[in-house]
């Protein structure tokens, strides 16, 4: 199913159901249950289990944990099963509000988009939800430390491509 259709329908059913539940957790969201590569996300004990929506997705993402998986603002692995399409990845919290921008924050946002560069990585898809305006997609904010949670939207430009 077409992802942005998948979403719609979401929402919808959601509305109708309850529409002041609805409103008020689009308002609080903290994670989001499924992705445009991912059809469930759940959080369990504080881990988090991703099943991926096919092979081309699962193993693309892998791929780029493997590119990506010493640094610092990447949650680890903790297990993947391929009959499953699913990855376990240490939880590393909510998502990253604007209003969370504070200095010391936005300070290390600028970093990690530094580190990113200097590798010649660009992410596309970090930008402000398009039903939230508050909730950036993609980073996760625990203790103070920012996270990179997805990552299926990387493009690895050569150094003339990233000038």
């Amino acid at each position: 199913m077409n992802f942005l259709l998948e979403q719609i329908i979401y929402f919808f059913i959601n509305f109708i159901i309850n529409p002041f539940t609805f409103i008020n957790k689009i308002n609080n969201i903290e994670n989001l249950p499924f992705g445009r590569e991912v059809y469930r996300i759940e959080i369990i004990d504080n881990i988090i289990y991703k099943y991926y929506r096919n092979r081309h997705f699962y193993f693309k993402n892998l791929n780029y944990y493997k590119i990506l998986e010493n640094y610092d603002f990447i949650p680890k692995n903790i297990y993947t099963n391929e009959s499953k399409l699913l990855v376990v990845q240490e939880y590393k919290g909510k998502l990253l509000k604007v209003s969370d921008l504070n200095y010391k924050i936005k300070q290390k946002l600028l970093k990690l988009f530094d580190k990113l560069i200097e590798c010649n990585i660009i992410i596309k898809d970090i930008y402000p939800l398009f039903f939230n305006r508050n909730v950036i997609n993609n980073l996760t904010i625990i203790n103070d430390e920012l996270f990179i949670i997805d990552y299926g939207d990387m493009i690895l430009a050569s150094k003339t491509e990233s000038n």
